[in-house]
């Protein structure tokens, strides 16, 4: 399973992507990517601090062995060889069974693809891979920064759902933002 590809297609810029499986080949360049958006500092929950090559292979084991279970499934997006996107989607990780119909879904996508369409092309993917590894999924759930209007949009035209806000829920750059809460039914 790892490294196996899932599509291609082409970016709305007309570049050649496809969408894989993360494998241990790709430690080097996944380290240097979610520290390039980390240090963007951006309205993503994983901003300003830095993973180190082990902290990411360590990362990967447990996303491999998530994968092994149908508990966790990621998607990278690769152009030109280069990861230009990620998305997660598992089952949420609580102490109750009652909320076990529920994944937690997130992406990122690096800064010089943003607005290239490979946002909504990741999180179609994850949604199907939901429905497929995920046993008994049947809401996806997601957090966004209020402020990140294309995020929001992307997650609306796909269907979700705003249900909430946690007011003052997250902050960046020593500001508070609401966190708005989405759901899809699936």
């Amino acid at each position: 399973m790892p490294g196996k590809v899932l599509k291609s297609f082409k970016t709305r810029s007309g570049k050649n992507a496809i969408l894989r499986y993360p494998k241990w080949e790709d430690l080097d360049d996944l380290t240097k990517y979610v520290n390039e958006i980390s240090r963007e500092n951006i309205l993503v929950s994983f901003s300003g601090e830095q993973r180190s090559k082990k902290e990411e292979a360590e990362w990967l084991a447990n996303l491999f062995k998530d994968m092994e279970d149908n508990r966790r499934v990621q998607v990278l997006c690769c152009v030109d060889k280069e990861t230009a996107g990620r998305g997660t989607i598992g089952t949420k990780t609580t102490m109750s069974k009652k909320n076990q119909h529920v994944a937690i879904v997130g992406i990122m996508i690096r800064k010089k693809y943003r607005g290239d369409g490979i946002g909504m092309v990741v999180m179609k993917e994850l949604i199907e891979q939901a429905k497929t590894f995920l046993r008994g999924i049947r809401l996806i759930e997601l957090s966004v920064f209020e402020s990140n209007k294309p995020a929001i949009k992307l997650y609306k035209e796909l269907g979700f759902k705003e249900v909430g806000r946690i007011p003052k829920g997250l902050k960046h750059r020593g500001k508070y933002y609401d966190e708005v809460l989405m759901v899809l039914g699936i």
